[in-house]
């Protein structure tokens, strides 16, 4: 139950103040174990972003440090 006296904040500002849209579009979930869906290696980069660019998609590999690894798989 959230208490009305101590609000949920982001930085500074009660999360209820802003639009549903915003908060979503700030908000992400890392997990602790790795986790891959079913799908190709670009389905699982692609998860977040559908529509990523075969340039995105590489960028992503790369700032992950999995580009290397990727290439080497059959």
């Amino acid at each position: 139950m959230i208490s009305r006296r101590n609000p949920i904040r982001l930085d500074v500002v009660d999360i209820r103040s802003m639009p549903i849209s915003e908060y979503r579009r700030n908000i992400g979930l890392v997990l602790q174990e790795p986790f891959v869906f079913f799908g190709t290696i670009t389905e699982n980069i692609c998860y977040g972003k559908p529509d990523a660019t075969r340039e995105e998609i590489v960028a992503a590999a790369r700032a992950a440090y999995a580009y290397e690894f990727i290439l080497r798989l059959p």
